[in-house]
């Protein structure tokens, strides 16, 4: 084997290493960008959680939650008057509407 002969298998060895190594430095970049996207989607999240805890906060000092609680069984308890409220009201004037027609006023 000449001295050429050698130049040119370690050429060919050493152009096949750099390529490794340049496939591998692109796969740490894509990988790099990657992490990047995870880190930003971190950054959206980090800040959604801090409004959060401010309006949280806000909530806190008017009430708590157990008044909210309390305010929700309120609520859930007055919508089931108002409707019975209404189906009564029109229980009566439909019994009224019958006897004033059955008197002969309607």
């Amino acid at each position: 084997m000449t001295e050429q002969d050698t130049w040119r298998e370690w050429s060919k060895h050493v152009l096949l290493e750099l390529e490794r190594l340049n496939a591998g430095q692109d796969d740490i970049k894509r990988e790099l960008q990657g992490m990047r996207g995870g880190m930003a989607k971190v950054v959206v999240l980090d800040e959604q959680v801090k409004d959060i805890k401010a309006w949280q906060n806000k909530v806190k000092e008017v009430c708590s939650t157990t008044q909210l609680s309390e305010m929700r069984c309120k609520v859930h308890k007055l919508d089931e008057f108002k409707t019975r409220a209404i189906t009564i009201f029109a229980v009566i004037q439909l019994a009224v509407t019958i006897a004033l027609a059955a008197i002969g006023i309607g």
